[in-house]
């Protein structure tokens, strides 16, 4: 269903999301291993192990992977506002959970729009455009923003921010904002995603 749709399209983003900030955010390798959140995330990789294991169950595995994405989450946002320390030795453990769920389900490297474009193709090959809704020709038309042009474009915004010139920053926003690209700045960086 197109609901059904939306929920996954949104859990997506919340494990993207959760990777990112695994990946932007520093971690102190001289901090020891939190045995709590070692413990839960040695919980969720046997539930997930578990549930794949019981005719494929990947319902029940993904259910265990964002139950854990929910708890990491929490103790990332503690360790933020200065409680207690995640060590490099968590975050790899977490890392490898994260890898071992992508290698099933492959959704943690956002490839969506050359997916898209890679159909459209087909699409237009197969004599099939008419039935491309305008929504998608429109987002990922051959106008379309490639990843490597948007990457550049935050580089140019962020070096206009450090240089004041804010005028040249909310421009660029704007600019990617009319072009579907939704910017997320956060104190880890600039995230990005199209809408």
């Amino acid at each position: 269903t197109f609901d059904g749709l939306t929920e996954s399209t949104n859990a997506i983003d919340r494990l993207r999301t959760f990777s990112q900030r695994l990946s932007e955010s520093a971690f102190n390798t001289t901090i020891p291993l939190d045995e709590e959140l070692a413990s839960e995330t040695t919980k969720a990789e046997a539930a997930f192990v578990g549930s794949l294991s019981k005719d494929l169950n990947t319902a029940e595995a993904r259910a265990a992977i964002f139950d854990f994405v929910r708890f990491a989450n929490t103790r990332l946002d503690e360790r933020a506002a200065g409680g207690r320390p995640i060590g490099s030795a968590n975050r790899d453990q977490i890392r490898a959970l994260l890898d071992k769920f992508d290698s099933i389900f492959a959704v943690l490297e956002d490839r969506d729009a050359d997916l898209t474009r890679d159909a459209l193709a087909w699409a237009e090959a197969e004599g099939r455009m008419s039935q491309v809704s305008p929504e998608v020709l429109e987002k990922f038309g051959s106008t379309s923003l490639t990843d490597a042009a948007i990457e550049a474009l935050i580089a140019d915004r962020t070096l206009a921010k450090k240089q004041r010139n804010f005028p040249r920053a909310d421009a660029i926003r704007k600019d990617l904002l009319e072009k579907g690209i939704l910017l997320e700045d956060s104190k880890d960086g600039v995230r990005w995603k199209r809408t």
